[in-house]
């Protein structure tokens, strides 16, 4: 686990399950709530971290099976909604109570947290954004974009990316669904080597800015 604490913003990384998922408790200590985003295996490693915290919602940056697999468990046991894009919705119907379009936001007390819609690595994958601190699921990583299943899909990502998440403050911190934390003006700067030079118009996968 890493935890970040800025003032009353409180944020615990949670890792869990077989593929290296990152789950985070996004929480206001100043009014003992919380949102979790993300609910992949090991749901109990998320739980024991709660206490008697208040869960105002279970937010989901998209519907792929190791993001969604402690749902139940975790909607059983915090009773706090879920929250998806709607174009995501059916996969994990009947549950999801909130479908979100982007644009819509949840209070904390004095804390806000905000719903980006960013598709490409689904059609409904939603980024999450708190203060200078965005959860961007499978959609940005540090070095690159997220796993694209086609080059259609790789063009949405990068649409995404340059329409709604690179235009943020350069201190903004990026948490990914998997793997090590980044920052926007790292991966803005890397972004821009690759817009730079030319790609083959097969180009999708596991796309890296730097190589690729």
């Amino acid at each position: 686990m890493n935890t970040i604490i800025d003032n009353d913003l409180r944020i615990d990384k949670v890792k869990c399950g077989r593929f290296d998922n990152n789950a985070y408790i996004v929480r206001n200590s100043a009014t003992n709530e919380c949102v979790i985003i993300d609910a992949p295996e090991q749901p109990e490693n998320i739980l024991a971290l709660l206490g008697n915290t208040r869960v105002l919602a279970i937010l989901i940056t998209h519907n792929h099976m190791d993001h969604l697999a402690g749902l139940d468990t975790l909607r059983e046991s915090t009773k706090a909604p879920v929250w998806v894009h709607k174009t995501d919705a059916p996969a994990i119907s009947p549950i999801a109570e909130q479908h979100l379009e982007g644009g819509e936001s949840i209070k904390m007390g004095e804390l806000e947290i905000h719903s980006l819609f960013t598709p490409g690595h689904t059609p409904g994958s939603t980024s999450y954004l708190i203060n200078n601190y965005l959860f961007t699921g499978d959609t940005l990583f540090p070095g690159g974009p997220g796993h694209s299943a086609s080059p259609e899909n790789l063009a949405t990502i990068i649409q995404s990316l340059e329409e709604n998440i690179f235009p943020l403050a350069d201190d903004v911190h990026i948490y990914p669904g998997h793997g090590d934390n980044t920052d926007l003006k790292t991966s803005r700067s890397e972004y821009t080597v690759f817009a730079n030079k030319d790609h083959p118009d097969t180009l999708h996968g596991d796309v890296l800015w730097l190589s690729s």
